[in-house]
């Protein structure tokens, strides 16, 4: 991506943990003769600009389920075992149908 004036954009971390999209002038500069971008050799300035500093926060996205969650279709028959109810066979319908309209409720917005 380019700044119009400043040339590309950096995305760069902040102390707080929030990242943003900036672009540095001492590193690209137009110049006024020259339609094109110049590039400043300062490696220090460069390295600079492409680090972050302070502490950084890795993002992870993963599809595993814990082995403490359970799916909501399964949780009546759970609730009904571990308190020991599953005699109780006509509330244990009832709350099936509650938690697959509540899914179904779910699903729709």
């Amino acid at each position: 991506m380019q700044h119009p004036s400043f040339g590309p954009l950096f995305w760069s971390c902040h102390r707080k943990g929030g990242w943003s999209l900036s672009c540095n002038p001492q590193l690209f500069c137009k110049e006024t003769n020259m339609a094109s971008f110049q590039k400043i050799v300062d490696v220090e300035t460069i390295r600079e600009t492409q680090r972050a500093r302070g502490l950084a926060t890795i993002l992870a996205i993963g599809t595993a389920t814990p082995y403490n969650c359970i799916y909501q279709a399964d949780y009546p028959d759970y609730y009904f075992r571990v308190t020991k109810s599953e005699h109780m066979i006509n509330l244990k319908e009832k709350f099936k149908r509650i938690c697959k309209n509540l899914l179904l409720l779910i699903m729709q917005l």
